[in-house]
């Protein structure tokens, strides 16, 4: 049986490896699972505390693997985020490329200035919506600055960009005009355009698309992690 006492020296000693709150979790149900079962066998509550943390060792010293990246993370952390991340990304790509193509699939059906109407629509939904979403869900938002000194959801990095979203593409937006009429004309025009620049418009807006739907998934998904990280918050100092 592991005392409250013990809980906590538990929760403690996960704390200094600064893993994200919702890993910690985790982590610690795995640490009290290993721990229990050694009791049954006879060890103390200390002994089986020394050999569980043995056994997590290598998963959780943080190192510099050489890479780009400076931070030290563990092996732990890099699996989670490799295998974490690697679907958002490739459903944001998946969703960009299939918003851009059905643009481009819109010039044959629309007159220019729709095809107008509907590149500003998208830019608007897309440009906003995560901002939109950020203020519906800002109570829950907010622990992320209001717990500060830890990192509550590996997710977390990526919602706050919506923040400079609409500043980085406003240029996209004083350019509509000029863009949507460039990217029509390309597309039901006999005279040659420079298709480069059309490609170069078309990739523009997979970007955005892209990255919209990458802020909004980690939306999403703090969201969800962010219940489970709830009940743990009274064990946390507020930033």
């Amino acid at each position: 049986m592991i005392t409250e006492e013990q809980l906590s020296e538990i929760r403690n000693y996960l704390l200094t490896k600064k893993l994200p709150i919702d890993v910690l979790i985790e982590v610690n149900d795995h640490f009290i699972s290993q721990m229990m079962e050694l009791q049954k066998e006879g060890q103390t509550f200390e002994e089986a505390f020394t050999k569980t943390k043995n056994t997590w060792r290598k998963d959780l010293k943080p190192y510099w693997s050489g890479g780009l990246d400076i931070e030290d993370k563990s092996d732990l952390m890099r699996r989670i985020r490799r295998e974490s991340f690697r679907g958002i990304f490739f459903k944001a790509a998946l969703f960009g490329l299939l918003l851009t193509g059905m643009m481009y699939v819109s010039m044959a059906f629309l007159s220019e200035s729709h095809f107008l109407y509907l590149m500003i629509a998208a830019y608007i939904v897309f440009v906003f919506g995560p901002v939109l979403f950020y203020f519906m869900n800002r109570k829950d938002f907010a622990l992320a600055k209001k717990y500060s000194n830890y990192v509550l959801t590996e997710y977390q990095m990526y919602v706050f960009t919506f923040i400079s979203f609409p500043i980085v593409s406003l240029q996209f937006l004083l350019r509509m005009n000029d863009i949507s009429s460039y990217w029509y004309n390309t597309f039901h025009s006999e005279i040659r355009y420079d298709i480069n620049r059309s490609v170069v418009i078309a990739f523009g807006c997979f970007l955005l698309y892209s990255a919209s739907i990458l802020i909004f998934l980690s939306q999403q998904r703090y969201l969800r992690q962010i219940q489970k990280v709830k009940p743990f918050l009274k064990y946390l100092k507020q930033g």
